[in-house]
């Protein structure tokens, strides 16, 4: 019984140096707790900055008009429909003109008078009807009339321009259309 209780006594000697951690380390650690996982938080997208700026709501305000502007929406191309404007528009487009009422901040606003009227000028090309010149107009009593661009020109290209004018509101300024066969 004796030589027993010898290598019992050696062996529990023994084992604390042959393990790999320093002699205040216990031979058998308490294991650690294991942490939670937390989910990533998922990033929100950013909100698109509005463009062209300054407009603050796209559906316009209801503050008072303080000018307006004249521009293009669309245009029909060969039977498509572009809903943007265009650098150069072709012989045969129907380019469909806008005029915007906006607020001192340069939103859309509903607080506005009628049209007045439109002029819509050419120093380069003819206006007419659709049997004669290089273009006409209809629906300007409107805020958006119908530039048609007749299918033969007198030139290979010219310029078209529109402004709009708004009961009690300054006159827009000119915006240029270029033309080309």
């Amino acid at each position: 019984m004796r030589v027993r209780a010898m290598a019992v006594v050696v062996l529990s000697a023994v084992l604390p140096l042959l393990s790999c951690s320093d002699a205040t380390t216990p031979a058998n650690p308490t294991a650690s707790p294991t942490p939670t996982p937390t989910p990533t938080p998922t990033p929100t997208p950013a909100e698109p900055s509005p463009s062209p700026s300054p407009s603050d709501n796209p559906e316009g305000t209801t503050e008072p008009a303080v000018y307006a502007t004249a521009g293009v929406h669309s245009y029909l191309r060969n039977g498509n429909l572009v809903r943007s404007g265009a650098q150069t528009y072709k012989a045969g487009d129907v380019i469909y003109l806008n005029c915007t009422p906006r607020d001192a901040k340069g939103n859309k606003t509903t607080n506005h008078g009628p049209i007045k009227s439109w002029g819509i000028f050419s120093s380069d090309l003819v206006a007419g009807n659709p049997m004669s010149g290089d273009f006409y107009y209809t629906d300007t009593n409107s805020f958006n009339p119908d530039l048609h661009i007749n299918k033969t020109l007198s030139k290979p290209s010219g310029t078209i321009k529109a402004y709009c004018t708004v009961l009690n509101l300054p006159r827009s300024a000119n915006h240029a259309m270029f033309i080309k066969k």
